[in-house]
Order: structure tokens, then sequence, then C-alpha cells
């Protein structure tokens, strides 16, 4: 059985190629290598495009996107040790609540 989105089979359906290359006499490696070249062939150009559009938001956003950045950074930070510091108390309440019920025990 093939495990293939329905976009990459429906691309393959559209290009000619047959939904599997499962025939009589097992896989057909040249029809498997031609599907994987124009598939690594889209890749890439997809690579591509996104790497043209990152050039420009960098250009035009890119100021912005870092003072959001660090906004977030520096919030994020602070938020993170709020909890380090808040599990740093409760097990301090922990540790005292078990030497506090140890000694009780001790004293029976």
């Amino acid at each position: 059985m093939e495990h293939q989105c329905g976009t990459e089979r429906g691309a393959e359906q559209a290009a000619g190629y047959p939904t599997s290359m499962h025939g009589a006499k097992g896989i057909d490696p040249i029809k498997m290598s031609e599907i994987m070249w124009h598939k690594a062939f889209f890749k890439a150009y997809m690579e591509f495009m996104t790497e043209k559009l990152k050039e420009r938001m960098e250009a035009t956003m890119g100021p912005t996107a870092d003072k959001v950045a660090d906004a977030i950074f520096e919030a994020m930070s602070k938020q993170w040790q709020a909890k380090l510091q808040q599990a740093e108390a409760e097990t301090e309440l922990s540790e005292k609540l078990a030497e506090i019920l140890s000694e009780g025990k001790k004293e029976k």
C-alpha cells in the first residue's frame, strides 16, 4: 500500500505517472528515479523561492522582527527564571515536609 499525501499523488497522476510503482515484476527503478528527480526539482525550487522571500523579508521587516524577537526573548527568559524559582521553592517545601514527617515518626 502506498503512503503519499493526496497532493503528491495528484501531481504524479497529472504528470502521467502511475500511482503505483509496483507492477507484476516489482518496482520499476527507472520510473521511480524519474519521479524522484522531479520531486527533487520541485523541492529545490520551493527552497529557492523561500530563500528569495526570506531575503526580502529581512530587508523590509528585519529591524522590526529583531525588536519583536528581543522583546519575546526577554519576557520568556523572565518567565523561565520564575518557573525555575517556583520549582526550587516546591522542592524545598517537599524536603521540609519529608523532614518534619520523618521526625514525627521518630517521636512515636
